[in-house]
Formats: C-alpha cells, sequence, structure tokens
C-alpha cells in the first residue's frame, strides 16, 4: 500500500531537523513547524516580535489566519535564542535573506527540497502550513483543547 500522506511524521520531523546545521535555517523550520507557517511568513516576522524573555512571538499571519503573539514551545525558544545570538539584535526581518530583506517563500522551498533530500524524505511532502503539524492536535489528556487556536494562530 502506498503512502499517501502528504506531511511529516514525528519521524520524519526529527530527521528532517537533525540534517539542518545552519541556525537560521534550523530556526525557521522549527517555528514554521510549531506554528503551522505558511512559506510567505517567516520572512514577514521582525525581529522586534520575538520576545526572548517572555518567550513569545508575534506573528502576522496571511490567508484569513490569526495574527497574534503566541507563547513558544520549548523548541522554538531555544532554536530562536540561539539563532539571535548568532545574527545579533540588528532591527530588521527575523530570519535574513543571504541578500537583504526577509526570507522569501521561494527559498523556503528550495531549503525544504534540499533538506528533505539530505534527509532521506519523499520529494511530495512540501512544505504547506496543513501538512507539518498535525501532531499538534493530539495533546496529552492533561492539555486542555482550548489553547490549541492560540498556540498555533489558526
Amino acid at each position: 500500500m502506498e503512502d499517501d500522506r502528504k506531511y511529516l511524521t514525528e519521524e520524519e520531523l526529527a530527521r528532517f531537523l537533525k540534517v539542518i546545521t545552519d541556525p537560521r535555517d534550523r530556526a525557521i523550520f522549527t517555528v514554521m513547524y510549531w506554528r503551522g507557517l505558511r512559506a510567505s511568513e517567516p520572512g514577514r516576522i521582525p525581529l522586534s516580535a520575538f520576545r526572548q524573555a517572555a518567550g513569545r512571538l508575534y506573528v502576522t499571519r496571511r490567508k484569513g489566519s490569526e495574527a497574534g503573539e503566541y507563547p513558544l514551545s520549548p523548541a522554538e525558544l531555544r532554536v530562536l535564542k540561539a539563532w539571535v545570538k548568532i545574527s545579533g539584535q540588528k532591527p530588521g526581518p527575523l530570519f535574513p535573506s543571504r541578500e537583504g530583506g526577509g526570507i522569501s517563500r521561494f527559498m523556503l522551498h528550495n531549503l525544504m527540497r534540499i533538506y528533505g533530500t539530505r534527509a532521506g524524505l519523499p520529494t511530495g511532502k512540501l512544505l504547506k502550513k496543513h501538512r507539518l503539524n498535525p501532531k499538534l492536535f493530539h495533546f496529552p489528556p492533561t492539555v486542555p483543547p482550548e489553547p490549541l487556536p492560540d498556540f498555533t494562530g489558526s
């Protein structure tokens, strides 16, 4: 039977993130996963949207999703702190491109293909908002369902 899933499993995500050695890219894809971001959204996040001490990130969403300030997962906070320590506090995009400005969705698609190939993932599992974070809908019983919309911005 052919696997027709269009999202990454937890094991595939772990393999994917493991092959990313660039701190910026690791932060981008970790935040994209936990926030359920579209490829056009990370490049639009300014550095000032990251409140490190509070462990929160303000995200302006597209296509009708709710913008807001969201609590960061421990994984997000860890990679964002590491990235900001390297990149510095210069105003501008949180995730700049190598040419200046925010990273583009086209570059993110290219990086997804590159890292996906290195991780041995099928090329059909593209980075799309509704394909990345299905595990967020399977909280343990101790976590009430109410935080979910605040957590993902959906």
